[in-house]
Order: structure tokens, then C-alpha cells, then sequence
């Protein structure tokens, strides 16, 4: 088994470059997280046994360090079970073929596989106030919704289509063979993800200053995918936009040393945004 640290840096590149910005001790934290996270996403994406997938759920609810998955999680300083079980079970509910219906449903899907990776995150950066929860559960809808738009392709061919019917009422066989409906569908996901993006960037002013810079990182280079996308338009040759280094370089100076776009003071949250998110976990309600 790969340590949290080489999976972070084989399949996690922008959180890995945003790891670099963080204190030691956040870093190894945010590290472990990052290798639970992946580790479920990819016994759901490889294996689609959700059997196997519940009973790391039930290892969370009992506290169980035997099971080696729930064990990255439970030995973390503090750890709160609910968001990670909540996690665990919407990976379990997406092992199978999927059509999402509806914004409602994309909003809920997103809390879910990524709204929660969100309340755990901003736990082992050291954000304490409540209020912080609900702009990181933001941030991480809001990544979970490039990722719905810069996957159109590769999730089709697993018989997956996240982008709503009520946008593009078309079955995952069809993806492929419609690129202008397709990609007008994804920028409207990207339209959507904007003030999730702006929530969740406002909160970083909830983690402590030395952990800010990283996740702004993090966030801008993984934003920019969407511009990436919109730049390549409908055709694009390779399924897998990703960011160029020299564009990155660009989007990690400007973290660095431009302005910060999180207030003096701590932003108050819109409710608004957790509307269709009612009785989700760690949601403003």
C-alpha cells in the first residue's frame, strides 16, 4: 500500500503543490485525510462494492481502528465521525450507474462526495469557529462541480452522468456524440460553482493565517480547470483538462503575494447556498 504521501502526490497534484504552503504538522494531518478520501473514491470508482464500502461506515460509527481505511481517519487528532460517514455512505450510494435529475440532486450529490471532504479539511487546518464549516462545505461543492464539468467523459463511460436532466436530458451512452450540448451543460455547472468558489475562499479567513495561503492555492489552480475547459471549447482532443505548469506557476505567485480574498473581519455566510441542502450534515440551516 502506497503511504498517504505518495498517493497525494500520484493522483492529488494540486493539493499536493498546495501542500507545500502548509505548516508540518497541517500538512501531515490534511496528507492522512487526503489518503482516506482517495482511498474511498477509489475502492467506489474500482471496486463498486458498496457492501465493503458500508462496512467502513460502520468501522467510523463503532470507532473501529482495525479496518485499516477507517483507521486514517479515526487517528487523526479530534476526529469528527459524522462528516466522514456521511462521506462514506454517498460513495456507497454512487457505486452503480447514475442520472442525476435535477440541481437539487446535483447540490446534494456535491455535499456529499465533497461538501463533507470540505468539513474535514477545514477541522485539521484548525478552523474552530462554527461558521467556518459552512464556507468549507462550500469550497468543496464548488470543486466537486469542476470536477462534474471537466469529467463529462470519462464519467459517461462508466454510465455516470452528474450534470442535470433537467440541463442535458441525455443518457451517458449519448455524451460522446453530443460535445456542443455536453460542454454548454458543463459551463453552466461552472456558472453554478461561482459563488460556492466565492463562499468558500471568503472563509478561509476562518483557518488560522498560516494554513490560508495553501488552500488558496489549492483552489485557485483547481478553479482555473474551468477556464481551461472554456478555452478548448466543445472539441477538445484529450478527456482530462488539466492546468499548465507554467499557468499554475503564474496562479501560485499571484496567492502568494496578491491580495487576499477573504475580508479583514469574518463574512458572513449566505444561507441561501445550503437552500436545497436541508438536514445534510454541517449545513447552515
Amino acid at each position: 500500500m502506497n503511504t498517504p504521501e505518495e498517493l497525494l502526490a500520484g493522483a492529488g497534484k494540486s493539493f499536493h503543490l498546495a501542500g507545500k504552503f502548509l505548516p508540518a504538522g497541517r500538512r501531515r494531518a490534511a496528507t492522512q485525510l487526503y489518503a482516506f478520501c482517495r482511498g474511498l473514491d477509489d475502492l467506489a470508482d474500482e471496486t463498486g462494492d458498496a457492501a465493503q464500502i458500508e462496512t467502513i461506515a460502520t468501522a467510523l460509527e463503532i470507532n473501529d481502528t482495525s479496518n485499516p481505511l477507517a483507521a486514517l481517519y479515526l487517528t487523526l487528532e479530534n476526529p469528527d465521525p459524522a462528516p466522514a460517514i456521511a462521506l462514506t455512505r454517498a460513495l456507497r450510494d454512487d457505486t452503480g450507474p447514475t442520472q442525476i435529475a435535477d440541481e437539487r440532486a446535483l447540490l446534494r450529490y456535491c455535499h456529499g462526495v465533497a461538501g463533507t471532504v470540505g468539513l474535514m479539511m477545514a477541522r485539521v487546518l484548525g478552523a474552530t469557529e462554527p461558521a467556518a464549516a459552512y464556507h468549507a462545505i462550500d469550497l468543496g461543492i464548488a470543486l466537486q462541480m469542476t470536477n462534474i464539468a471537466r469529467d463529462t467523459r470519462e464519467d459517461a463511460d462508466h454510465d455516470r452522468r452528474y450534470l442535470p436532466a433537467t440541463w442535458l436530458d441525455l443518457p451517458p451512452a449519448s455524451i460522446r456524440r453530443a460535445p456542443e450540448r455536453v460542454h454548454q451543460a458543463a459551463l453552466r455547472c461552472l456558472v453554478l460553482a461561482e459563488p460556492y468558489y466565492a463562499s468558500g475562499l471568503a472563509g478561509l479567513a476562518y483557518l488560522p493565517p498560516e494554513s490560508r495561503r495553501g488552500i488558496l492555492i489549492a483552489a485557485k489552480v483547481y478553479r482555473e480547470i474551468g477556464e481551461e475547459l472554456r478555452r478548448r471549447g466543445p472539441h477538445r482532443t484529450n478527456d482530462r483538462v488539466v492546468v499548465p505548469a507554467w499557468r499554475k506557476a503564474t496562479l501560485v505567485a499571484g496567492a502568494l503575494l496578491g491580495a487576499a480574498p477573504w475580508p479583514n473581519g469574518k463574512p458572513v455566510h449566505d444561507i441561501t447556498l445550503h437552500r436545497e441542502l436541508d438536514h445534510l450534515v454541517g449545513v447552515h440551516s
